[in-house]
């Protein structure tokens, strides 16, 4: 066991009485054609697209996919250690109030981070929930019948325009019956979304070298701007910067109009019981990345890795 040849020549030996049809995107798909043979409450892997270059594995549990529907907000984040290679593993994470703490319900598993990827993503999740659980599952902003209050991310754009993008091809939002006029995504993010403020320090904190003292903590100080007058200043400070770091820093800021409402309060058009309701970061699901770690292993097959977590799921819903 001392020989590294002779450890992987044991570990491919094993690997190839486990899984005769291999590991890859293909394996996964002949154990999805499987999961469609049985009831739908006792699927695992509920939808695999493989279009040109795109792969996406939606996962569910179903024994905790009606959680979701009591759930005060959802949390979504990307870890990249779990899969070999290009693919990464995407977490949906809820709140249970009843239990005081969170639940990873479902993963989804992408080689593709792209827009048109969460597209896919989240229709893929919203529709899997419905046919599990036999209800719609929708925001309460836009359905007073829901519990759910936001959405919380990190300021990749995607994750958070794909949402959008989903809320508007379910039809999930009825101007003329709740009155909230969104008919664009930029305009729909701003009443459910909150971007991450760990996420947000962190990209200030990378500007902290190449600049003084008082530009970094005015920088800093964005989330807490109470007033429009504040607000006004802060926009007119960073527009006048002539430093290529910072030009860049707010560039990217400013190039989705719903990314600094999801980082304030007097900005958002998020109701404000909702706003303070929801957390500001997304630190309890980056706290599951590392319990994640301690009980499975990283750097799988795409097929080791889904399987891995249907084990999981299956020991925590028979404790």
């Amino acid at each position: 066991m001392v020989n590294n040849r002779k450890r992987r020549e044991i570990l491919q030996s094993v690997r190839a009485a486990n899984f005769p049809d291999g590991t890859g995107m293909k394996a996964v798909l002949r154990e999805f054609e499987k999961d469609k043979s049985r009831n739908i409450g006792d699927r695992y892997i509920h939808s695999v697209i493989m279009q040109a270059n795109m792969d996406i594995i939606i996962t569910i549990n179903p024994d905790l996919a009606e959680l979701v529907h009591d759930a005060s907000w959802i949390m979504v984040d990307t870890t990249f250690t779990v899969v070999h290679g290009t693919t990464n593993e995407w977490k949906l994470l809820i709140w249970l109030k009843g239990l005081d703490k969170r639940t990873v319900i479902g993963r989804v598993w992408s080689n593709k981070a792209t827009r048109e990827a969460f597209v896919v993503v989240w229709n893929g999740i919203f529709e899997a929930i419905k046919l599990i659980t036999g209800k719609l599952l929708n925001f309460k902003v836009f359905s007073k019948k829901s519990s759910l209050l936001g959405a919380i991310g990190d300021s990749e754009g995607a994750q958070a325009q794909g949402l959008g993008d989903v809320i508007i091809l379910r039809r999930m939002n009825t101007p003329q019956v709740n009155g909230i006029p969104t008919v664009t995504v930029d305009g729909i993010l701003l009443f459910i979304w909150k971007t991450c403020l760990v996420h947000f320090k962190r990209g200030v904190f990378k500007l902290e070298a190449h600049v003084d003292d008082y530009v970094f903590n005015c920088l800093l100080g964005f989330p807490y701007l109470e007033t429009s007058e504040e607000i006004a200043a802060y926009h007119d400070f960073c527009q006048a910067s002539k430093n290529p770091k910072v030009q860049s820093w707010w560039a990217h800021k400013i190039s989705y109009p719903w990314l600094l409402p999801s980082l304030n309060r007097s900005l958002t058009q998020m109701n404000h019981l909702h706003w303070d309701l929801t957390p500001g970061d997304t630190n309890p699901i980056e706290g599951s990345h590392v319990q994640d770690n301690q009980v499975n292993h990283t750097n799988l097959t795409i097929l080791e890795a889904v399987l891995s977590y249907n084990i999981f799921y299956f020991i925590y819903s028979c404790c």
